[in-house]
């Protein structure tokens, strides 16, 4: 789970949504060499239809404004993802998926592409969510909030 998390305020935040660090365990043997905590990038877009090519490119390009610190991005950024230094992945959200020029993209640049189901998915098998039950129970108690919350 995220350490840090935080939202940006509605409105042109450079094509950021949302903003993460998740430290590494010290027993993670297999990512030795890192130097701090992953921080995340990520945008949402809850489109009817799949996201374009262009919008997942634009994400690239914002990307890239993250790793050199623009001074827009240095605005935006809090100082704790700012002062961090873990490598930064890009992930985007997209409602009903993504065009497969989209997806090619993704690929070339590293960034992770979940789709809303995806999401629930994750959050069905967070252990944060009624803790108390196995997973099938959790999935089962789970499926109408998130149904409520893609429908509402």
């Amino acid at each position: 789970s995220a350490n840090n998390s935080m939202l940006t305020p509605p409105g042109n935040e450079d094509g950021i949504d949302f903003i993460a660090t998740i430290k590494f365990s010290n027993t993670a043997h297999y990512l030795f060499g890192i130097n701090g905590p992953l921080r995340i990038i990520g945008q949402c877009k809850k489109y009817n239809t799949p996201v374009p090519y262009e919008k997942v490119k634009d994400f690239s390009a914002t990307i890239v404004n993250v790793q050199h610190k623009t001074e827009k991005i240095r605005k935006i950024l809090p100082n704790w993802f700012l002062q961090s230094k873990g490598p930064i992945i890009g992930w985007f959200i997209g409602h009903s998926g993504f065009q497969q020029g989209a997806k090619d993209r993704a690929k070339d640049f590293g960034i992770i592409l979940s789709d809303t189901y995806d999401i629930g998915e994750l959050i069905s098998t967070s252990r944060k969510y009624y803790s108390n039950l196995t997973f099938d129970k959790r999935h089962e108690k789970i499926k109408p909030d998130i149904h409520q919350i893609l429908t509402g």
